[in-house]
C-alpha cells in the first residue's frame, strides 16, 4: 500500500508537490476500554417540588505499546510510553437538581453536577506529520451550576438557563515548536478554566400545521491561570426555523437559518478572528406511501437544500493553528451549497 501526500499553496491553493510513499505504521498500537454505570433518582417531596439525584461511576483501561516511535519524538516523550503501557482510571461523578412549579405554566430550574473527561487514544499517544503525543496527560474534571426557568402553555414553550462551569486540567490542543521547528500540535492540560453560558429555546404551535422554532446560545470561555480567552469556542449562535407539516402527513417542509455572530474576543496567538454568518438551509420530507402508492408503507423521501446562497464562511469553533498562515484550510472554510437526497424506509 502507498500513501499520497499533495502539498498546496496556503494563498492560492496551486498544487506545489504530489508525492506518493510506501506505506508505514506510524505509531504503536493502542487500546481503550470503558465500563460504566448510572443510577437516577426521582421524587416529589411536596407536589410542585420535584428532586433529582443521579449518579455514575466509570472505569477506564487505556493500553499503548512502546513502538514504533518516529525519531523525532523527544526522549523523555518516548519514556513515557513504557510507564503508561496499561493504566486503570475510575471517575465517579453525580448530580443534584430540582424542578420547582411555581405556577401552573411557569417552572423554576436548578442543577449542580460534575463531570469527568478521559484523554482519547489520540490525544495521548496519536502520531502525525503535525501532531505530538502526550502520554502523560491527566483526566479533565469539571463541575457545572446551572439555573433558570421554562415557560410553557399547550402550543408554546420558552426556556431560559444560565450556566458556570469550572475545569481543573482542561485538556486543550495547543501549537507547539519541535526542536526549534513550529507546525505542531499537541494536546495539554491548561491548568484550570472556566465556561459561562446562557442557552435559550423556544417554540411556537402557531396553527396545527405550522411550527416556529429557535434556540440561542451564548458562550464565554477564560483559562483562569493566564486570564486569556478559551481558544474555539463560538461567542454567539442560534437557529430560527419554521414547519408546516401536511394535515394528512403525506409531506412536510422546513426552512431554518442557523446563524452565529463574529468573534473578536481571542487569544491572537491561538486562533483568528471569524466573521458573523446566516446560513440558510431548506429541507422536505415526502411520505411516498401517501403520496405515490400505499405499497411503498413507511418510505420517505428526504430532500435537502444546504447552504443555499453558497456562502464562504468558517465556525468560530474550528480550530487553527496559528503557526501556518490563514488560508482555506486554517481554519477549514465550512461546505458551500450542498443538496442531498436520502431514501428511508422503516420496517
Amino acid at each position: 500500500m502507498t500513501s499520497e501526500t499533495i502539498t498546496r499553496n496556503g494563498t492560492t491553493g496551486i498544487v506545489t508537490s504530489d508525492v506518493f510513499s510506501p506505506y508505514t505504521k506510524q505509531g504503536p498500537d493502542t487500546t481503550q476500554s470503558n465500563i460504566g454505570t448510572f443510577v437516577l433518582h426521582e421524587w416529589k417531596p411536596i407536589q410542585p417540588l420535584t428532586l433529582s439525584a443521579g449518579g455514575r461511576f466509570d472505569w477506564f483501561n487505556t493500553t499503548t505499546d512502546t513502538s514504533p516511535l518516529a525519531s523525532t519524538i523527544p526522549a523523555n516523550v518516548r519514556a513515557l510510553y513504557a510507564s503508561k503501557a496499561n493504566v486503570d482510571q475510575t471517575a465517579p461523578t453525580g448530580s443534584l437538581g430540582f424542578v420547582y412549579a411555581v405556577l401552573p405554566s411557569v417552572d423554576l430550574i436548578g442543577n449542580v453536577a460534575t463531570s469527568f473527561r478521559q484523554p482519547t487514544n489520540s490525544e495521548l499517544f496519536a502520531v502525525t506529520a503535525t501532531q505530538l503525543p502526550n502520554p502523560d496527560l491527566k483526566p479533565e474534571r469539571g463541575v457545572t451550576y446551572e439555573g433558570g426557568a421554562r415557560f410553557h402553555t399547550t402550543n408554546a414553550e420558552l426556556k431560559v438557563t444560565a450556566f458556570d462551569t469550572h475545569y481543573e486540567n482542561f485538556l486543550q490542543t495547543v501549537a507547539v515548536t519541535l526542536n526549534g521547528v513550529g507546525g505542531y500540535t499537541q494536546s495539554q492540560n491548561v491548568g484550570k478554566a472556566e465556561v459561562t453560558g446562557v442557552e435559550l429555546e423556544a417554540r411556537w404551535q402557531m396553527t396545527p400545521s405550522v411550527n416556529l422554532f429557535t434556540n440561542f446560545t451564548q458562550l464565554r470561555g477564560t483559562n483562569t491561570a493566564t486570564d486569556k480567552p478559551l481558544p474555539f469556542l463560538a461567542p454567539y449562535r442560534g437557529r430560527v426555523g419554521i414547519q408546516y407539516a401536511d394535515p394528512d402527513g403525506a409531506y412536510s417542509i422546513l426552512g431554518v437559518i442557523d446563524w452565529a455572530a463574529s468573534k473578536t474576543r481571542i487569544d491572537p496567538a491561538q486562533e483568528y478572528t471569524t466573521s458573523g454568518y446566516a446560513i440558510p438551509k431548506l429541507y422536505a420530507t415526502l411520505q411516498l406511501g401517501k403520496l405515490v402508492s400505499p405499497q411503498l408503507g413507511d418510505t420517505k423521501l428526504i430532500l435537502g437544500l444546504e447552504n443555499i446562497f453558497n456562502t464562504a464562511y468558517v465556525d468560530a469553533s474550528t480550530f487553527v493553528n496559528r503557526s501556518y498562515p490563514r488560508s482555506f484550510t486554517n481554519p477549514l472554510v465550512e461546505t458551500g451549497r450542498n443538496i442531498s437526497v436520502k431514501v428511508q424506509h422503516t420496517f
